[in-house]
């Protein structure tokens, strides 16, 4: 197997990385692979998981290392749990602090019978509150 391109993952769950990015990124590893192979009966899902692995760092490496080793010698399994683990919806996501270009914003969800009320800060400019309904 050559050197792959893939983005390693990290394990951020603040919308900064897609799960499903990074095992298609996978995916696209393998097929490339299939181009300089004649074997139909190879089992892919080796290479699949070296991939996979090679390019946890941080937090999903340490998350992958608390998996059973089962979960780890099974593909379908593996990549099933990582979506679960990492993928982040998208109320999860608008209330984590993210760069936006060079501004940085603190948006907070404040939780009030009946309605959700979105602020935004803007730290650079000093700006006040902005209320959105």
């Amino acid at each position: 197997m050559a050197k792959s391109h893939i983005k390693p993952f990290h394990g951020r769950r603040d919308g900064s990385e897609d799960p499903e990015a990074y095992l298609e990124d996978i995916e696209y590893e393998i097929k490339l692979e299939k181009r300089h192979m004649d074997d139909a009966d190879y089992d892919w899902d080796d290479d699949r998981r070296i991939l996979f692995r090679q390019n946890l760092r941080d937090k999903a490496e340490i998350w992958y290392n608390q998996l059973r080793r089962t979960t780890k010698n099974d593909w379908d399994q593996l990549k099933q749990k990582f979506t679960k683990k990492y993928r982040v919806n998208e109320v999860d996501a608008t209330t984590r602090r993210f760069q936006v270009g060079p501004r940085s914003l603190d948006l907070q969800v404040l939780r009030k019978p009946g309605y959700y009320q979105v602020m935004e800060h803007r730290q650079e400019s000093g700006a006040s509150l902005i209320p959105r309904c």
